[in-house]
């Protein structure tokens, strides 16, 4: 994994296994890497990764049982969606709407290339 200088390291490794569970290689209920597997793996601290495990907790991604390890929740794909959606609307869409106000656009005007786009089947995720 390569680091950048944008967000700490634990947000970055908290990102990372968020990507993990949306690929499908972490299993809704199912254990996860251990803090010090994760730590070996990534080649950080493992005080970094229990913060990240912690941030993932908070979030209601995941949950820890003393003497056995962290597991993600068995709805946790559904808790994703619904957090990514509410990270769209507070960032993505947010700043969505001051570019295309910068840019002159109406709001019929971007509402139509919306339409356009989501209609020709535009996937936008595929293109990254």
């Amino acid at each position: 994994m390569e680091y950048n200088n944008k967000q700490t390291i634990y947000q970055q490794i908290t990102d990372y296994c968020l990507r993990q569970i949306s690929a499908g290689l972490w299993i809704p209920g199912e254990r996860i890497p251990s803090t010090r597997e994760l730590s070996l793996r990534l080649g950080v601290n493992s005080r970094t990764i229990i913060r990240a495990y912690e941030e993932l907790e908070q979030m209601g991604i995941i949950y820890t049982q003393r003497g056995f390890g962290s597991f993600t929740h068995a709805d946790v794909i559904s808790r994703l969606a619904l957090i990514r959606r509410e990270e769209f609307a507070a960032t993505g869409l947010r700043e969505f709407i001051r570019m295309a106000r910068e840019a002159g656009f109406k709001l019929n005007e971007v509402i139509a290339e919306i339409e356009k786009q989501w209609n020709n089947g535009s996937d936008i995720i595929s293109s990254n």
